[in-house]
């Protein structure tokens, strides 16, 4: 989990820099969940509710010195929360989450889908495990992502840091941060899709953060890139027959995709400027991956989702303790 935990605690030490032009412009949206800790991944249901994962605030015990350096300690304070008809509420919490004092940046529920009415999230402890979630904050484990890259290793050293995650026909597709590899999961089957390339010449892997299903039936697989966090330097890839191949470039930090009710895909980078600082920005792809920025000026943004109404809901102040939000955008041509 180095790569996203890295990035926590960057963008964590970057938040002086933000705060002068972080906050969306009220000009083209308006928030819709507020109050929200560590909000990162998104997801809505058959019925248009929204729902996000908190990667909670962590706890006081048991703490450990993890990958990136930083002390955090564990508590239960993961949640699940919902936006049902313009009613904010917790649908389930008591979930594992780990964070260093004061509780930014914590590591806990990070995604989510949504599969029958149980909400599947990540959790990550240091260990990535997808787990399904019942009405009552009850959960069980799905798939043990951490255990099949210790076993299997596609790519690189080991390591596991489950990030991306879709719900697509029955079974789950997630992007590996730490594997550098695209998975499908079917029950408790783990299945490798894809793997990512590391950039020659220097060790910077690729760090996928996020996957879409296109139009095509492809997926779609965008990357962070790793340190030392170059601007520019991320690509989204297009995984067909087992193999990825760049489909557009010229990205820095991405840590979310969609495909919109348009038909396009839209690819939200986490930060603009060289190392994870500068706003956060939502980009709209046309042919011959010609960028258009359609949101600007977020802040630490975590998650996207496009709802029935064509809307765009971002999460943003994804690595604050508190006071986490998520904002609607109407997205005009």
């Amino acid at each position: 989990m180095k790569k996203l935990a890295m990035l926590l605690g960057l963008a964590c030490v970057a938040l002086g820099a933000l705060a002068g032009g972080g906050s969306a412009s009220p000009a083209v949206g308006a928030p819709v969940m507020t109050g929200l800790h560590n909000p990162r991944g998104l997801a809505i249901d058959n019925h248009g509710s929204l729902y996000v994962a908190e990667a909670g605030q962590g706890g006081t015990a048991p703490c450990a010195v993890f990958s990136d350096g930083m002390t955090k300690c564990y508590g239960p304070t993961g949640r699940i929360s919902r936006l049902r008809n313009g009613v904010q509420e917790v649908v389930a919490d008591g979930l594992p989450s780990n964070a260093p004092a004061g509780g930014n940046g914590a590591t806990g529920p990070h995604n989510l889908a949504i599969e029958g009415g149980a909400i599947q999230p990540f959790r990550d402890l240091g260990q990535g495990t997808l787990i399904k979630v019942h009405p009552n904050s009850h959960w069980d484990v799905v798939a043990d992502i951490s255990a099949f890259e210790a076993a299997h290793n596609p790519v690189g050293p080991p390591d596991s840091n489950p990030y991306g995650l879709i719900n697509t026909g029955g079974h789950r597709v997630l992007a590996d941060a730490g594997g550098n590899d695209l998975l499908e999961v079917h029950g408790n089957h783990v299945k490798l899709l894809a793997t990512f390339p590391s950039r020659p010449q220097r060790n910077t892997d690729a760090v996928p953060t996020s996957v879409a299903q296109g139009p095509d039936g492809n997926y779609y697989v965008g990357e962070l890139s790793g340190a030392p966090f170059n601007v520019g330097a991320a690509n989204v890839y297009r995984v067909s027959g087992g193999q990825a191949t760049v489909y557009c470039s010229g990205f820095s930090f991405i840590i979310s995709m969609a495909w919109g009710p348009d038909g396009h895909l839209y690819v939200l980078q986490f930060a603009s400027a060289a190392g994870l600082t500068g706003p956060g920005i939502l980009y709209r792809i046309d042919s011959g991956c010609t960028k258009t920025p359609v949101v600007t000026n977020l802040f630490t943004p975590g998650g996207l989702a496009f709802g029935d109404d064509g809307a765009a809901y971002i999460s943003q102040g994804s690595i604050l303790a508190s006071g986490g939000t998520v904002w609607r955008f109407e997205l005009g041509p």
